[in-house]
């Protein structure tokens, strides 16, 4: 049974909000680990209770009433007294007047919380309950906290999981692994995740569970690399001639980053062999330049190639600097994007995902370049080859400025071969980057005044398009006002992914022409926009914002020889929050930034949800473990390639390749 609506207490609201989290199996429900847990497992009398420390009490309802407060309005509380043999406790609930209605005077009841010592006396604060009996889900044991939405709570999805847990859940790697590796059975390490019997087993669950993880990215990885190798490509012979005049024109000198880079793709570029590469670099490392070396290359064979980019915007931008880098020495760039098309018959073409779904073909189609999309889906690969008149398999260059490190990246992505661009060009200032707290907002907007008097530009980013009820979280709407207010003679403007793509791109025309001197944002503006005269970067919130974004925001200025800056403000005093900023702040590397992250959040907080791809296949693998990562990538190579030896195995990789498909 993998059906949700066959759980007890599963209706169409509970399906519907369930699914909101990604929900829609009982397998993804298990799969929905807890994200802390409480420790309720002491049990003890009333009388040894201690204060302020997480317990479980088994008492007895000696009396209850419920009332409103007559010093606040809309103000409830329920308070309750509850014996055992050894004393009696005072219980209060505050605006949770359901209870009454749930628990009765005589009921034996298990309460789980930390005592207080009030004006009033001892007092047991809005502990969770449930009935006494042999085995608890929600008090008297270690509690699992999970990743909820609004209208669901722990105790529902406690609830759902109890019962999913009462199903089979069968294994699927076989014993001698198991045993070799000294693994938990998986249905054991599935229980024991959810509802552990101690800190050990959760320790042990986390491994089974996170060994799972990366096994099957590993076989995913070499299923991939194997189906790679049985394609063929068109062989660009290297021109040494040809890249020394590419090099000459460039109005810089390329760092030996930009050099050892180049040297790998040419390398790939001349075998038969479709080339699968990785291109990563800190922002503004020059990686575009390094993909043009490659373009021009095939382009001077007499062979085509595509650049895609995932926005409109972004694609502008490659077509303009493309076409900077090639026109001189004749080769034409042409766009298609889903509003611009533009001499789609050129020998170089730049487009978004409408290169795929639009009616047209490449002749002579032999590379591929694939901007901030890690992994190209086998089925991406196929189209593009269906639109070659070659009948081959295009060479695929991958692009990211997302600092994934090498840890990360040989993990995810074992099938691509890795380049890595770890400098910047010579002529690039250090950006100062400063933590801002509400009280030092005035001196902040008095040095982006000075800046503006100068010249420079400014980017504001907000984390919202408009404001939420009850949220903290600002919105470029909230900050318009607000800039308004401060800067009234300033041209400035907004921008965000819900206005039309006409306006998007005549608006960055503008801040790029230098009509607007600030640009008031969403995150759209976080990969890979270029305005050299953008000297000032504010980003409102910073703490909603993993380090990598933070780091790739900050990537906007600092594009030219101008000192630049970066404030990061925040509203909030936690000392956590505060500390994590500060290192952003101090830490000028990117790949630095996302190791902190990656061994304190996990990919998919790293990278964003929506972002990240496969790389939501760590839950709980941290790939900071390098014994875990050693054993799993083993584990691979021993059972790799005879997967149909193991039906179970076979099948849960295709249902993972079935995934890496579509991305």
């Amino acid at each position: 049974m993998n059906d949700l609506a066959e759980l007890h207490g599963i209706g169409p609201t509970a399906l519907k909000r369930l699914h909101q989290l990604g929900i829609y199996s009982v397998t993804d429900l298990l799969q929905h680990y807890p994200s802390r847990y409480e420790d309720y497992s002491q049990v003890v009398p009333i009388a040894e209770a201690p204060l302020d420390t997480a317990i479980s009490l088994k008492v007895q309802i000696k009396k209850m009433t419920s009332r409103n407060s007559w010093q606040r309005r809309r103000f409830s509380l329920v308070d309750a007294t509850v014996a055992d043999d050894s004393g009696t406790l005072k219980v209060v609930w505050f605006n949770q007047n359901y209870i009454a209605e749930q628990l009765t005077v005589g009921m034996v009841i298990m309460l789980s919380g930390k005592i207080k010592q009030t004006k009033y006396g001892k007092q047991l604060v809005n502990p969770v309950f449930e009935r006494a009996k042999a085995e608890t889900v929600h008090t008297a044991r270690i509690v699992p906290h999970y990743p909820t939405t609004y209208g669901l709570t722990q105790k529902q999805l406690r609830y759902f999981m109890s019962q999913a847990l009462t199903k089979t859940v069968p294994e699927w790697l076989p014993q001698p692994l198991l045993d070799e590796r000294q693994l938990l059975p998986y249905g054991e390490a599935i229980r024991s995740i959810h509802f552990p019997a101690s800190d050990d087993t959760i320790e042990q669950a986390k491994f089974r569970l996170g060994f799972d993880e990366v096994l099957l990215v590993q076989l995913v990885s070499l299923v991939l690399k194997q189906s790679l190798a049985h394609e063929t490509a068109v062989a660009i012979p290297i021109d040494e001639a040809a890249l020394q005049q590419f090099t000459q024109q460039l109005p810089f000198t390329l760092t030996n980053g930009q050099r050892q880079a180049a040297w790998e793709m040419m390398k790939d570029l001349a075998l038969s062999q479709p080339m699968n590469r990785l291109l990563e670099g800190d922002v503004g490392a020059g990686k575009t330049v390094v993909a043009a070396m490659a373009v021009y290359a095939v382009a001077k064979q007499g062979y085509e190639a595509v650049i895609m980019a995932p926005t409109e915007v972004l694609a502008r931008q490659h077509w303009h600097k493309l076409t900077a880098l090639l026109k001189p020495l004749g080769i034409k760039v042409g766009i298609m994007t889903a509003h611009h098309k533009e001499a789609t018959t050129a020998p170089v073409v730049v487009g978004t995902q409408a290169l795929l779904t639009e009616i047209i073909q490449f002749p002579k189609l032999a590379l591929a370049v694939i901007d901030e999309q890690h992994r190209f889906g086998v089925a991406q690969r196929q189209l593009l080859k269906q639109k070659s008149g070659l009948g081959v398999t295009p060479h695929l260059l991958s692009m990211t400025a997302t600092p994934i490190p090498r840890t990360l990246a040989l993990t995810a992505y074992g099938d691509l071969a890795l380049s890595i661009i770890d400098e910047l060009p010579n002529n690039r200032q250090p950006i100062t980057t400063t933590v801002v707290t509400e009280d030092e907002r005035p001196a902040m907007y008095r040095h982006i005044a000075e800046r503006i008097a100068a010249g420079d530009q400014v980017y504001v980013v907000a984390p919202r398009i408009e404001d939420e009820e009850g949220s903290e979280k600002t919105s470029v709407e909230r900050e318009r006002v607000r800039l308004e207010k401060q800067f009234p003679n300033i041209k400035m403007a907004v921008l965000h992914g819900q206005l039309p793509a006409k306006t998007k791109h005549s608006l960055m025309d503008q801040f790029h022409a230098g009509t607007l001197d600030l640009l008031i944002s969403t995150t759209v503006i976080e990969v890979g926009v270029d305005v050299p005269n953008a000297t000032v970067m504010v980003i409102e919130n910073a703490e909603v914002f993993g380090l990598a974004q933070l780091h790739q925001l900050r990537g906007r200025v600092g594009r030219a020889d101008k000192a630049s800056y970066c404030y990061a403000c925040t509203n909030s005093s936690q000392a956590g929050v505060i500390k994590r900023l500060q290192f952003f702040a101090q830490t000028s590397s990117g790949f630095t930034l996302a190791e902190y992250d990656l061994q304190r959040r996990g990919p998919g907080d790293v990278y964003g949800r929506e972002q990240s791809g496969f790389l939501n296949s760590f839950k709980i693998a941290k790939l900071s473990d390098h014994k875990l990562i050693t054993l799993a990538q083993q584990a691979a190579q021993s059972l790799f390639p005879d997967l149909s030896t193991y039906p179970v195995i076979q099948q849960r990789v295709q249902t993972a390749l079935a995934q890496v498909h579509l991305e």
